[in-house]
């Protein structure tokens, strides 16, 4: 450890001798240039490891761009694990500094990151784990080799490989996971931004290639998000791909989830692709526009279950279908769908929807918080009233964890998506909720009503309005929605159906299974236009319908220390804000909001007077 190895050169010819439990460190903070080659082996209990060691940042590898030992790009690779089993690679980074990070117009100068070779046997039983790699042409390599592990490593921004102008059809790269072999586990890894330009397919790249005979692996909890599409199937001669399974992997605007080619010099026979517990999350136009289906597969087979989805979320905002609905490739045999949730905003299904599937409305909820524009920071949790909840079924893999490391029931109770509801939030379901305070506001355009309940748990909230005090009518139901930590939650709802001078509003906690308890009646009394003008609190709003922003403006002679409140219709508070700013006017910002009416409330705190407004985003 007192004279660290400088260079890759540094290390001695009988490193290729390596014996089993042997460790191979490398000091972090430190920078190493070549190719990191092992022919040697490890053992099953005693594997040959490779690490940092000391203190700082990873230890950085590069491959020597300046002096090349390879003439072709496809050659080059930082570690090469040649014939070599029961190797582990673990903390390193392996990058390329001479690649600009934001130029996805240029080839990669390297290959690969970590390239494991097998054959008759060899190049198995490897892990490489919490490894970076970046500005490659590919992450990790298996070729050949069987019952490999990579895990929690982060794999981004990679070029092509082999990227040609005047010869068609041989461009490839940019892709994060090359799997070769059968019996490898994926798991666990960040692959983000694998795409690359090329002059065969305008832009080219994938999360995982799936390539040659490749059955029984296992790719589960990775997070692969903004890739030219997810995962693709091909072979040089007609092979296989059988029972390989996709569980609990979150997939945000890849574009596309699977393409199978079954034509041509690249066709491959798919068969038992499991596709199970997936969130599959489209919020922008994908990178290729001719690219419309989410599951594509060059020509329809003849053999029975290529795919089984179940279990699935399909949250496609951008107007994709899920396959295609004009061929309907898998509308028959070719595919099993069972128990899945599709969320679709112009798009089509493709095939018929099986009795256990749902297609989701526009205000059902699913996810604890989809509020920020980049889906990247939604909370994918599920809240206790969402449309995932139950709708799954038991897949029969043997998973015992979800995508946040939670335990998946074992009651039956299975839930769709990625993320399982735990069992003491179910038990906390079955407590009463309790009713902290409830009160009615008037408006000129809608009365709000506004609770505030206990964190034990109810299934929704009815909200019940009556004209006389007596007999009371349902108008609304309110999804229930507890902040995790939280000991309390403030529910609104605006009514603008007021007909009547005074109205009462009534809530009802709806607990599974039965009615709970109601709230207290409010009374309201209707604003005429003589209230209106003695309200310091009379409101305003503009542009209606808006757009970007609305613009909040007061009779009052100043909103400092006001508070406003933003709801949708369905009573749901989406923002609240304290009012620092001096004046009689306040900007909203509504760029994110998706189209629909929304309720603005202007609260005084001192005087406990407040004032609502109803405007329409466009």
């Amino acid at each position: 450890m007192t004279d660290p190895w400088r260079s890759i050169n540094d290390i001695p010819w009988y490193i290729n001798y390596f014996k089993p439990g042997d460790t191979l460190f490398l000091k972090r903070d430190q920078w190493y240039t070549g190719t990191l080659s092992i022919n040697s082996s490890g053992s099953a209990g005693a594997p040959i490891v490779i690490m940092g060691y000391g203190a700082g940042n990873a230890p950085k590898m590069q491959y020597n761009v300046n002096s090349p030992t390879e003439q072709n790009v496809y050659d080059r690779t930082i570690i090469r694990l040649n014939q070599a089993n029961y190797i582990v690679v673990d903390g390193l980074e392996l990058t390329d500094d001479y690649t600009p990070w934001w130029n996805h117009n240029v080839t990669a100068n390297v290959g690969y990151g970590v390239y494991i070779y097998g054959t008759n046997g060899n190049g198995s039983h490897n892990v490489i784990k919490n490894v970076t790699i970046s500005k490659l042409g590919c992450g990790v390599s298996i070729d050949g080799g069987s019952d490999n592990t990579v895990s929690d490593c982060t794999i981004m921004n990679l070029r092509m490989i082999l990227n040609t102008p005047d010869v068609q059809w041989d461009d490839f790269g940019a892709m994060g996971i090359m799997i070769g072999g059968s019996n490898n586990t994926i798991t666990r890894n960040i692959i983000q931004e694998c795409y690359s330009n090329s002059y065969d397919y305008q832009i080219d790249g994938g999360a995982i290639e799936m390539y040659g005979a490749v059955s029984n692996n296992k790719i589960l909890y990775n997070k692969c998000s903004e890739n030219l599409g997810f995962m693709e199937f091909g072979s040089s001669s007609g092979q296989q791909a059988l029972n390989n399974v996709v569980g609990y992997n979150l997939l945000i605007n890849n574009g596309h989830v699977f393409w199978i080619n079954t034509n041509n010099g690249y066709g491959v026979d798919v068969r038992n692709l499991q596709f199970y517990n997936n969130n599959v999350i489209e919020t922008h136009a994908p990178r290729l526009p001719d690219v419309r289906n989410m599951i594509g597969i060059a020509s329809t087979p003849w053999v029975s279950n290529v795919l089984t989805m179940k279990n699935n979320i399909f949250w496609i905002a951008t107007g994709s279908n899920i396959t295609d609905p004009n061929i309907q490739p898998f509308n028959g045999p070719q595919l099993i769908h069972q128990s899945n949730l599709y969320h679709l905003a112009g798009g089509l299904m493709g095939f018929n929807m099986d009795g256990s599937e749902k297609k989701l409305n526009a205000n059902d909820q699913v996810f604890a918080n989809t509020s920020d524009s980049d889906p990247n920071q939604w909370d994918f949790a599920l809240s206790l009233f969402s449309a995932a909840l139950n709708i799954g079924q038991n897949t029969g893999i043997g998973l015992d964890k979800d995508f946040f490391d939670q335990a998946v029931p074992t009651d039956g109770m299975y839930d769709a998506g990625i993320a399982q509801q735990g069992m003491t939030t179910r038990i906390m379901s079955t407590l009463p909720v309790q009713f902290l305070s409830v009160k009615g506001l008037p408006g000129t355009l809608a009365n709000t009503i506004v609770w505030e309940t206990t964190n034990d748990g109810a299934n929704h909230f009815e909200v019940e309005k009556s004209n006389d005090g007596n007999t009371f009518s349902k108008i609304a139901d309110v999804p229930y929605n507890a902040k995790a930590g939280a000991s309390s939650t403030r529910y609104m709802y605006a009514d603008v159906n007021k007909t009547g001078d005074v109205q009462y509003y009534r809530i009802k906690a709806v607990e599974k299974g039965s009615d709970g308890p109601y709230s207290q009646v409010v009374t309201i009394k209707s604003t005429t236009a003589t209230d209106n003008a003695n309200n310091s609190l009379s409101l305003t709003v503009y542009p209606n319908p808006a757009q970007d922003f609305v613009y909040v403006k007061t009779t009052a002679t100043d909103l400092q220390n006001k508070e406003m409140v933003l709801v949708n219709m369905s009573g749901v508070e989406l923002r609240k804000t304290r009012i620092t700013t001096t004046g009689n006017q306040v900007q909203l910002n509504v760029s994110d909001l998706p189209k629909g009416t929304y309720a603005i409330k202007l609260l005084d705190n001192k005087t406990s007077k407040g004032e609502s407004i109803m405007f329409t985003k466009k």
